[in-house]
């Protein structure tokens, strides 16, 4: 039966030519099959501490201690300050890594998500014939509509496989507590395909008390960060103040960081109509992002920042690429 065992693992260990193509000398060329599920989820318990969630802006990261932990992290800002860009920046960054994020769009939906990926996209590959104004408005040109598949197709290929959009919560009685479930499978789910856990992205708080009915905005932070921390996960949530205005102190929230970004106007590289100067829609937005609370670390302060308007990317002065 030894025997018989060997041949058979001989036989399912060596791929034929036609099945892994073969060398010039006509023999087959080895090919590593897929791991199982269950090899997956030994990997996963076995995994070290999971890592942070890293913002890509130095100085953040370092005053957070490395990035974003496990928990609820907070994103504060009047409308047009910035919060739904810097959740976006968070994605990409992510995504550029290969780790799997949830964006739970609930403010605008997927599709409007969709129309900022494409944009950025076309600003990180320098193709400035689509850009944010044309696709909002509708006027896209023949040409332009053939630009728009092949970016498409470019997101298809190297971003959507990890970042999956989510319109809504799931429909239910309990609906914060569908919702925490909700992150949880769909975080096993992205770890068991990416082997990596994934960042949970959700935009925004008075969309989701509004969804899920809460009447305790304390209870609903506190339900969501022992959520995201007993997977493992770190999960950003994009508000306005006066969302969390009924919840008290902000330093007193459940919550691991609270950011507040307020924009500053535009940044000055050159006197405005000088030859070879920048248009204004060019010149990125200077933004102070305060760090209020910073259970990580403690630290508490502002950093500086720079807003791409095309790419709706932030950066920090001093690296505009």
């Amino acid at each position: 039966m030894r025997e018989e065992f060997l041949a058979l693992f001989r036989d399912t260990t060596r791929p034929s030519a036609h099945e892994a193509g073969a060398d010039r000398g006509g023999r087959a060329a080895a090919v590593d099959p897929e791991p199982s599920r269950f090899l997956r989820q030994f990997l996963q318990r076995t995994a070290p501490t999971p890592e942070l969630a890293r913002s890509g802006l130095t100085s953040l990261d370092a005053r957070l201690g490395g990035g974003f932990g496990h928990g609820l992290h907070l994103v504060l800002g009047l409308p047009g300050s910035g919060k739904t860009a810097f959740l976006e920046s968070l994605a990409w960054e992510a995504v550029s890594t290969r780790r799997p994020v949830l964006y739970y769009a609930l403010r605008r939906g997927g599709l409007r998500v969709w129309e900022h990926l494409i944009t950025t996209l076309a600003a990180i590959l320098d193709d400035p014939e689509l850009t944010p104004t044309a696709l909002r408005a509708h006027e896209l040109t023949p040409h332009d509509i053939d630009t728009l598949g092949r970016l498409d197709a470019a997101l298809q290929e190297s971003v959507l496989p990890y970042l999956s959009l989510i319109d809504g919560t799931p429909a239910s009685t309990s609906s914060v507590s569908a919702l925490i479930e909700d992150v949880r499978s769909r975080s096993q789910e992205a770890a068991g395909q990416h082997m990596r856990l994934p960042l949970v992205l959700v935009d925004d708080l008075g969309h989701l008390i509004s969804l899920t009915g809460s009447r305790s905005l304390t209870d609903l932070l506190s339900r969501l960060d022992d959520g995201l921390k007993a997977e493992s996960v770190s999960g950003l949530l994009a508000a306005t103040p006066a969302d969390i205005h009924r919840g008290g102190a902000e330093r007193r929230l459940p919550v691991r960081t609270v950011l507040m970004l307020a924009q500053g106007g535009p940044s000055a590289p050159g006197a405005p109509g000088a030859p070879g100067a920048p248009s204004a829609s060019e010149i990125p937005d200077q933004v102070e992002l305060e760090v209020r609370k910073n259970m990580a670390t403690g630290w508490t302060g502002s950093i500086p920042l720079l807003l791409d308007r095309r790419s709706g990317l932030f950066a920090e002065p001093g690296d505009r690429a």
